[in-house]
């Protein structure tokens, strides 16, 4: 342990001449109420969960995304406008303690207090602001101040309390899960949900501290690199988690704010600067110190590396470390040509000859223009007339070989492939030169010209950019040679998974395979007419172009898109190299340098903020539900990049919109949507190439019940419904007029028949009483007993309306033999039955009446012939044919003899509408049919 702490002592004195490094090497810019600030007295800056920035200021709160300040002040619901501290939740809401002493608490754009102002004056002296809060998943608030810990319940109730001053004031907290590590000077104090351990001499038992758990941090304490970092009065503690140790680096400055992430640490000193620390395998070294003009109230190292600072009387200071650093910047008079880094130092070349060092020592100046730099174990070679070797402490300059003809050099490469150093130069020589036996072999050739560019050996081969080609070399065998021609300008050529590439001046790549046919061009970006140089290392193509410096990874296939993964608006420059871990950019005049771990897609953190109906705001919407008359919409969308203020959103509502539409605005109208179901994508972007992670909404806007499948399903079964009784209510009412319509029927035909029988019975008996008279007594029992069996026939089937027309024929038969007794050979008597279904049903002694009336109306007037009487059964399609025929005198015309024929149409027409009787001749024979429908 002291030995840690005399290093880190030592480092400090080493570095102190450096604790003013200018700047300007970085991009810092300043927050102050010309662009939103409530004040530039700030007291305390901290990042939430979600990303977003908060200033504690003397005039409020703000809330910060990159663009916009959010303040709240008393006017919202603050206590005072004067907040000192600020405490993330875990719930992403803010905790801040007023001048008063009194908490309150932010929650989605509302203010609360969090405990009971009485109770917070009586426990909390006046003047000892907390330095740590803590809300746990009971409800309970853990309160750590300089002159003690307390714990309160929600109705504000003290319920714990550790204000032992024999620990030292100066309680600060980090808080592990709903578990608390409270630091006190050189005393830990582990807090439990339920008790109290305290580790006396910073002895952390068990190792204890899940440095994966830790969730939250003051500005007092943070954990960092398997530290738990505090401050406290002037001095800085390292608790070391692993080996259960701490040391202590005195500052002398009060300490007012520490923050950490990745390898770098940055200390706020009250008196004025920030502190810069970083790890270096286990020594912790200080490197810098920034602003020791300003009183720091805070500082915080957000998650995208990017410092902020504040103070007492100048706002907020914006550094943005992730940008490239200037190292390097050449005199008025000099022109950067070349640069190379060797060992740790960057050695730059200038047109007038001139041989540099980054911390601007002067090396050597040569009379020509230095052409190129590279190294080899710690060694310097530079191309100019000719080739120069400079030593290792960077002290000695010398010729290291001087070529025929005194060409001057055009480019120099070293490469592991066969240790041999590339060397093209003057017009028409290219020469290997091997790094360990100095063996040189140079091969002649008249098209290399001065216009050479890159020189790269890939696998067996070594490849020289020309103007509009490409040379080809095999190292061992210099001449041998082949020549590939380009459209272009050829800037670098490299391989990229087992394809050797060519980039060219026009943006184009091309698998040399095919150099005629473009493998990928760059995405068109809007005023880049020309590529400068360029540069391949692992996936990732770096070119300088006339708008700044792209870095694209390369796509493993033609169906994928490159993706922008680093942007740096440095225009004009001309070289663009890797060395080392890190990637250099030079114009003519300075030189930029950037860790390649930092080259990162800048991708703002999206959200869906809240859905405004008409009179509603919905906050943190995902599956929506909405009535048929909520379809006009705002969506409100929220985006955090302190790096590019300037956001474009991708977005589209699929089932309404097939295209994805862009816009800068931060709310999305959508007016009169049609009930369905909804889902609503959104992106951001800052540099128009890469995009967050898309949020999505389910919006289901409900149709109107009149329009709903069951609505349309209980209108169906209701008209089903309605119809079924009306049919059923139709059929009974037909059922009934039919019943009606048969008993009618039956009774005309029962009446019908009571009118037919007395008149048949009327004849008969008439007969009798004339065989009686003229005493035919024997001819008279015939006759009687005839008549009593046809009369037994006829009351047995009077009881029907209807029965067969074979029972019709056989009473016809029976009818016939009655007037053949009565009429002896006066009248003869026929029955043809043409019929083969003798079943249809006709009424009971239809043909009877008809018989009758022939005899009386036709036969009997004509004594002059024997009179004849046929009576035809046929069948004609549907009908039954009853046709009644004799020789009689006739009908006369317009006149219809007796009731006989009228009876006996109205009971045809009792049956059906479709049966009818018809005369169909008046004589010679007179006939008389009736159609019966079968």
């Amino acid at each position: 342990m002291k030995k840690l702490l005399f290093l880190l002592t030592a480092t400090v004195i080493c570095f102190s001449n450096t604790w003013a490094q200018n700047l300007e090497k970085f991009i810092v810019q300043n927050l102050t109420p010309e662009n939103g600030l409530p004040s530039n007295e700030v007291y305390h800056v901290i990042e939430d969960q979600e990303g977003y920035l908060w200033f504690a200021t003397n005039n409020g709160v703000s809330k910060y995304n990159g663009s916009e300040h959010v303040v709240f002040t008393s006017k919202e619901g603050l206590p005072t406008d004067i907040v000192f501290h600020l405490y993330p939740q875990k719930d992403t809401s803010m905790v801040g303690v007023c001048s008063s002493g009194e908490f309150f608490k932010i929650k989605e754009g509302n203010v609360s207090l969090v405990i009971h102002p009485d109770t917070s004056f009586k426990y909390i002296q006046p003047g000892y602001f907390p330095s740590s809060f803590y809300e746990d998943s009971n409800g309970n608030y853990h309160i750590g101040s300089r002159h003690g810990y307390y714990c309160f319940d929600k109705k504000s109730k003290l319920i714990k309390v550790d204000t032992n001053r024999n620990k030292f004031p100066g309680i600060n907290c980090i808080t592990i899960e709903d578990e608390y590590c409270l630091c006190y000077n050189l005393v830990t104090t582990i807090y439990h949900e339920d008790s109290i351990t305290f580790q006396i001499n910073s002895k952390l038992i068990n190792n204890y501290l899940d440095t994966k758990k830790i969730v939250r941090h003051t500005n007092y304490t943070i954990y960092w690199n398997n530290y738990i970092v505090n401050t406290y009065g002037g001095n800085l503690y390292f608790y070391d988690i692993k080996k259960l140790s701490v040391t202590q680096v005195p500052l002398i400055e009060e300490l007012i704010s520490v923050s950490g992430f990745n390898n770098d640490l940055y200390v706020g000193v009250k008196s004025g600067g920030v502190f810069h620390f970083v790890k270096e395998g286990n020594i912790i070294i200080q490197k810098s110190r920034y602003f020791d003009n300003l009183s720091i109230s805070s500082v915080e190292l957000s998650s995208d590396s990017i410092l902020w600072v504040s103070s007492l009387e100048d706002g907020v200071k914006k550094i943005n470390f992730s940008n490239s650093q200037l190292i390097f910047e050449a005199k008025p008079k000099d022109n950067i040509t070349s640069f190379h880094k060797v060992d740790s130092q960057l050695v730059v070349g200038h047109e007038n000859g001139k041989i540099l060092l980054q911390d601007g020592k002067r090396i050597h100046k040569e009379k020509t223009k230095i052409y190129d730099i590279t190294s080899y174990e710690k060694k310097a070679f530079i191309a100019h007339t000719n080739l120069t070797i400079l030593n290792d402490k960077f002290n000695e300059l010398k010729d290291y070989y001087t070529y025929p003809d005194g060409k001057k050099i055009q480019s120099v490469k070293y490469t592991k492939y066969n240790d041999s150093i590339y060397v093209n130069h003057g017009y028409t020589y290219l020469t290997t030169i091997n790094s360990r036996t100095n063996e040189i072999k140079y091969r002649r050739h008249k098209e290399l010209v001065s216009q050479s560019g890159d020189l790269e050996v890939i696998d067996d081969s070594c490849y020289i950019a020309l103007t509009k080609q490409l040379m080809i070399f095999n190292p061992t065998d210099l001449n041998s040679v082949r020549k590939v021609d380009f459209n272009s300008k050829v800037l670098h050529i490299f391989k990229h998974n087992s394809k050797i590439l060519v980039f060219s001046s026009d943006l184009k790549m091309r698998a040399l395979t095919n150099h005629n046919g473009i493998f990928r061009s760059l995405p068109e970006i809007n005023g880049i007419n020309q590529a400068i140089e360029a540069v391949y290392h692992e996936g990732i193509l770096h070119v300088s172009t006339n708008k700044g410096v792209y870095s694209w990874r390369i796509p493993d296939d033609e169906s994928s898109q490159f993706q922008l993964v680093n942007f740096e608006k440095i225009p004009l420059v001309k070289m663009v190299k890797i060395l080392d871990d890190q990637i250099y950019f030079s114009t003519s005049k300075k030189i930029f340098s950037k860790k390649l771990s930092a080259l990162q897609p800048r991708i703002p953190k999206l959200f869906i903020r809240s859905i405004e109906l008409d009179n509603e705001i919905l906050k943190k919407p995902e599956n929506v539900t909405l009535n048929y008359d909520e379809n006009n919409l705002i969506i409100n969308l929220e985006a955090i990049s302190f790096e590019a203020p300037v956001m474009n959103f991708r977005y589209r509502l699929e089932g309404h919109e097939s295209d994805y539409f862009y816009t800068l605005e931060r709310s999305i109208n959508y007016s009169e949507l049609h009930p369905g179901e909804y889902v609503f994508k959104v992106a951001a972007t800052v540099d128009g190439y890469n995009y967050s992670e898309e949020k999505t909404i389910n919006i289901y806007i409900a149709p109107p019940y009149w329009s709903t499948w069951w609505f349309w399903s209980i209108i169906g079964i209701l008209f089903s419904t309605i119809i079924f009784l009306l049919i059923r209510v139709r059929i009974k009412q037909i059922k009934k007029r039919m019943a009606l319509r048969e008993t009618i029927s039956k009774l005309q035909s029962q009446a019908l028949t009571a009118q037919l029988n007395p008149h048949l019975v009327f004849n008969i008996l008439n007969s009798i009483q004339g065989m009686v008279s003229e005493e035919e007594t024997e001819k008279a029992n015939i006759y009687i007993a005839r008549f009593s069996k046809f009369m037994r026939n006829s009351l047995k089937h009077s009881k029907h309306n209807v029965y067969s027309v074979g029972e019709e024929i056989e009473m016809t038969q029976k009818y016939f033999e009655l007037e053949e007794l009565r009429f002896q050979s006066e009248i003869s008597f026929t029955i043809q039955n043409n019929l083969k279904d003798l079943s249809t049903l006709v009424p009971p002694l239809i043909v009877q009446p008809l018989i009758e009336n022939a005899i009386k109306h036709g036969i009997r007037p004509n004594t002059e012939i024997r009179g004849e009487v046929k009576v035809h059964f046929e069948e004609n399609n549907d009908f039954l044919l009853i046709r009644v025929e004799d020789n009689g005198v006739g009908i006369i015309e317009n006149q219809i003899y007796g009731d006989g024929l009228r009876i006996t149409s109205e009971r045809v027409n009792v049956l059906s509408r479709e049966n009818k009787l018809e005369i169909l001749k008046i004589k010679n024979p007179t006939t008389i049919q009736i159609s019966i429908k079968k």
